[in-house]
């Protein structure tokens, strides 16, 4: 199945090229192999520190995060293939960048406040 795949930058200089990605990968992919995928592929770009926080979304809703210092993903074991059948055919997974958990956890209790 082919999956589109987008991120936010996460400095100026990671800005200069497009980060929407086309991928063909196995139908019994589930989050956490998606993840594994990734950083196989080096699509997660490398932070100082390496303590930020990965939103992945589908149809605009959270689907996953992935805090990359304790390598800690919720939601790991969900099908890839039932993401998209739920959200009509929408096959792009957009990754938001968060630079700690800390402001993951406060933009995700913003968000549930309104």
């Amino acid at each position: 199945m082919k999956i589109l795949v987008d991120r936010d930058s996460v400095c100026i200089g990671d800005d200069v090229l497009p980060h929407e990605m086309e991928f063909d990968v196995d139908d019994t992919m589930t989050v956490q192999d998606f993840f594994v995928f990734l950083e196989m592929k080096k699509y997660l770009p490398s932070i100082q520190g390496n303590d930020v926080a990965w939103e992945l979304c589908n149809g605009g809703e959270e689907i996953a995060v992935y805090f990359t210092k304790d390598q800690l993903l919720t939601n790991s074991s969900q099908l890839l293939k039932g993401i998209i059948e739920e959200n009509n055919g929408n096959n792009l997974f957009v990754l938001l960048y968060h630079c700690t958990p800390e402001a993951y956890l406060e933009r995700k209790n913003q968000r549930e406040s309104l």
